[in-house]
C-alpha cells in the first residue's frame, strides 16, 4: 500500500517495536476477534468472552487509547437464531410428523439475521459501561477507490473523535458466495488488516482460540508456542491443523494477514487467545503471551534469547539453594526424604507440601 494514501491521525504514532514493553505506547489499536471467539461450539454467543471482550475495550479507552473492533460471529449467531425461527415458527405435530427436508439456508441470510443479533448484543454490554458503539458493514468496494477510502477514513475518524467504538465486520448479506482471490480481503483477518492500514493504527490483535501461533497443531504434545514470529523463511516450516470448525479463516490466515499489515505500515501485530481473561490489556502491559509480528524482530528476538539464559541461570541456582539442606541430612532421614518424594511423584503432591516433610524428616 502506497504510504501517501495512509490516513492522517492527530494523536503521536507508535513508530517502531523493539521489545514488548514498547507496546503500551500504542495509541489506535484495531482489535479483531473471530467468530470461534464470539461463538460457542454449540452456535451460542459466549457471553463470557464476549463481555470480556467488551470490558477490556472500555479499559483501554478509558487509558486514552482509540478502538476500532473488527468482529466476525454473524453468520454463527444467525445460525442459531434461525433455528430458534424455526422452533417458534411450527407447531407441535409439524416439528414431529415433518418428512421434508428444509431448503438450506444459505451464508448471506445467516449473516443477516445473526448481524442484527450480534450487534444487540453489544449494544447492550458496552451501554452498561457507559460506552456507544456504532456498526460499519464493509464490502471489497470500500476499498478499491480513493473517494470511498477517504469516505471510509472520516467516518471511522469522527466515530473514535466522538468517543464512539466503531464496530466493523464485512457485509457477508451481500458478498457471500462471490469472493475472489484477487479481492482486497477474503476474510475478516484480511478486513482487520485493511482496516488498521488505512487508518494508520499502531498495533493489530486478533484473538483466536488458542494462545498463539504454534510450530504444529497446538494439540499435538511436543507443540511449541512461538513468542516472536522471525520472518516469512520460517512459513514453510510451520505445520498447520485444521481450521475452526466455525470459523472461515484459520491461522494461515492470521499469518497473512498479520504480515499483510506490517507490510502496509501497522508497526506490530499480536495474535493471542481470546478466551482467556484479560487478554486484551496484557498486551499492552507487555506480558509474554500471544505471538508477536514485527517488521524487524531481530532486537526481541535477541531480548527473549538473554530472558532465557537468565531464566536457566535463576532455576540452576534455585535447585543448588534447595539441595544444600540436603547434605547435612542423616543416612536415616535421607532415605525417608527419598520415601516422601517417592511418594509425593506418585500421589502428584504439591511440591511445598513434600518439602516441608522432608524438613521435618530432619
Amino acid at each position: 500500500m502506497n504510504p501517501a494514501l495512509l490516513h492522517k491521525r492527530d494523536s503521536p504514532r507508535l513508530d517502531s517495536v523493539r521489545c514488548r514493553a514498547d507496546l503500551g505506547r500504542a495509541q489506535r489499536v484495531v482489535i479483531k476477534a473471530g467468530t470461534s471467539t464470539i461463538v460457542d461450539s454449540d452456535g451460542y454467543p459466549s457471553l463470557r468472552r464476549i463481555s470480556q471482550i467488551a470490558e477490556d475495550v472500555c479499559a483501554i479507552r478509558r487509558a486514552g487509547r482509540e478502538v476500532i473492533f473488527v468482529s466476525s460471529g454473524a453468520v454463527g449467531v444467525g445460525r442459531n437464531t434461525l433455528r430458534r425461527q424455526a422452533i417458534l415458527g411450527s407447531s407441535a405435530f409439524d416439528r414431529l410428523h415433518r418428512t421434508e427436508e428444509r431448503a438450506p439456508i444459505g451464508p448471506n441470510v445467516l449473516a443477516a439475521a445473526g448481524s442484527a443479533s450480534l450487534m444487540t448484543l453489544y449494544q447492550t454490554l458496552f451501554s452498561q459501561l457507559d460506552t456507544t458503539v456504532s456498526e460499519l458493514l464493509l464490502t471489497k468496494h470500500d476499498f478499491e477507490t480513493a473517494d470511498r477510502k477517504e469516505n471510509l477514513s472520516n467516518a471511522l475518524d469522527n466515530l473514535l473523535l466522538h468517543g464512539i467504538v466503531p464496530i466493523v465486520n464485512e457485509n457477508d448479506a451481500v458478498t457471500a458466495g462471490s469472493r475472489k482471490s484477487g479481492d482486497p480481503f477474503n476474510d475478516n483477518d484480511g478486513l482487520a488488516a485493511l482496516v488498521a492500514s488505512q487508518m494508520n493504527a499502531d498495533l493489530m490483535i486478533l484473538l483466536t482460540d488458542v494462545d498463539g501461533l504454534y510450530d504444529r497443531p497446538p494439540s499435538e504434545p511436543s507443540a511449541r508456542l512461538i513468542p516472536t514470529y522471525p520472518g516469512e523463511a520460517a512459513f514453510a516450516s510451520i505445520q498447520f491443523g485444521a481450521k475452526s470448525s466455525v470459523g472461515r479463516g484459520g491461522m494461515q490466515a492470521k499469518i497473512e494477514a498479520a504480515m499483510r499489515a506490517i507490510d502496509w505500515g501497522v508497526p506490530a501485530v499480536m495474535v493471542t487467545n481470546g478466551a482467556k481473561p484479560g487478554a486484551i490489556q496484557s498486551v499492552f502491559n507487555g506480558t509474554m503471551s500471544g505471538t508477536l509480528f514485527v517488521e524487524d524482530p531481530t532486537p526481541i528476538l535477541e531480548h527473549e534469547k538473554a530472558n532465557d539464559v537468565g531464566l536457566a541461570v535463576a532455576q540452576a541456582h534455585q535447585c543448588r539453594d534447595a539441595s544444600r539442606p540436603l547434605v547435612d541430612l542423616t543416612e536415616g532421614a535421607a532415605n525417608m526424604s527419598l520415601l516422601v518424594v517417592d511418594a509425593a511423584c506418585h500421589a502428584s503432591d504439591p511440591p511445598r507440601d513434600a518439602h516441608a516433610r522432608v524438613t521435618h524428616a530432619r
